[in-house]
């Protein structure tokens, strides 16, 4: 694709990401507050680890394989990688000022993995927006 067909497919997916975090954000905050009452079905277990490969693959940057994720955790984490394919600063501007990823953070536990996690992953945000129009 080119042209308008590619700006407007980069639009879309950057939509989408933004409405899929919204609406994840928000299950997940059902699920933590009332998991007996959870209308949805979680497809992967929720334990309390999760995969340092995932955490890996977020660390460098990498796209994560779907088929490599084996909790509710790895999940979360996965969807924190999501930045790495945001087309548009606008995009991150907003997922930033909605704090979808501080709420994703906030639903992963408290260990050093997931700090370095927040910290990459808030830290390459920043940098997009602070560098947009640059070269």
């Amino acid at each position: 694709m080119d042209g308008d067909r590619l700006l407007f497919s980069k639009l879309i997916r950057d939509a989408d990401k933004i409405d899929i975090l919204y609406v994840i954000t928000q299950y997940y905050k059902q699920y933590r507050d009332n998991p007996k009452a959870f209308k949805l079905e979680v497809e992967l277990p929720d334990e309390p680890g999760y995969s340092k490969k995932v955490v890996e693959k977020i660390l460098t940057g990498q796209k994560i394989d779907y088929t490599k994720l084996r909790t509710l955790n790895d999940m979360k984490l996965c969807q924190l990688g999501w930045v790495y394919d945001v087309n548009f600063t606008a995009t991150l501007k907003r997922i930033k000022q909605r704090k979808f990823l501080q709420m994703l953070i906030d639903f992963l536990p408290k260990t050093g993995d997931i700090k370095q996690v927040e910290k990459k992953v808030f830290a390459y945000v920043d940098s997009r927006i602070e560098n947009e129009g640059k070269i």
